[in-house]
């Protein structure tokens, strides 16, 4: 089915699908809290019981390292399935999603180097650090762009869910522009509130894109997944 000129209502996925989706999405979610919320508010009171207990994952950079590749490969995964969802109705986006998915992956690699060759701190003075730090750079900027298209894609021919998903995506990118640009006028209080109101509008484009999956029993994403 052709979706270039209908709209889509939502996505239908089989049993298997549906359950690598919800994995994905609730894995997603927990890494999301635990990098933008738990791990600052653990490192802001330094005397707590549970600072020293999480003290060997909180100051190991090579564990850090490790939960950012799974985090980004559980997003590839939960891209993946939007897709094989667009693939199926042969849409342009789907090549959105797979260059999404691309990025990441290669985000994966470069974080690996990160845990591997410099021992998880890529903030070291020379010329192997600075090439990782660019390229991690120059991959979050394309992913967020392949993304960005992708939901305006979604605002112009997604339906209920989708829609929603692709406006929050947009006012959340406008938003972390704005911030790059005036954040320097802000003071400290007010950059952490915009950086959880960023967090919090990612978090909600995840929840309407996972939202917008619905279960189609034994139907085509069971043989897709299988």
């Amino acid at each position: 089915m052709d979706t270039n000129n209908s709209p889509i209502p939502f996505f239908e996925a089989g049993k298997k699908e549906m359950k690598i989706v919800n994995i994905a999405f609730w894995g997603i979610i927990v890494l999301s809290l635990y990098f933008q919320v738990i791990r600052p508010f653990l490192s802001a009171h330094g005397g707590n019981a549970l600072v020293i207990l999480f003290a060997p994952v909180m100051r190991n950079p090579v564990s850090t390292e490790l939960m950012s590749i799974a985090y980004l490969a559980l997003t590839a995964v939960l891209y993946n399935a939007v897709r094989m969802q667009l693939r199926r109705r042969n849409s342009w986006a789907q090549w959105v999603c797979a260059a999404v998915i691309g990025a990441l992956v290669a985000g994966c690699i470069v974080n690996a180097l990160i845990a591997i060759m410099l021992g998880g701190e890529p903030y070291l003075y020379n010329r192997m650090s600075l090439s990782i730090i660019s390229t991690a750079m120059g991959l979050r900027l394309f992913a967020n762009l392949a993304i960005l298209v992708l939901s305006v894609f979604l605002v112009f021919k997604g339906g209920g869910r989708l829609r929603i998903a692709g406006i929050i995506y947009i006012v959340s990118f406008v938003a972390g522009i704005l911030l790059g640009e005036f954040g320097l006028f802000f003071n400290e209080l007010s950059l952490q509130v915009m950086a959880y109101i960023s967090t919090l509008f990612n978090l909600l484009f995840l929840i309407f894109l996972r939202l917008s999956f619905r279960p189609a029993g034994n139907g085509p994403g069971d043989e897709a997944a299988a």
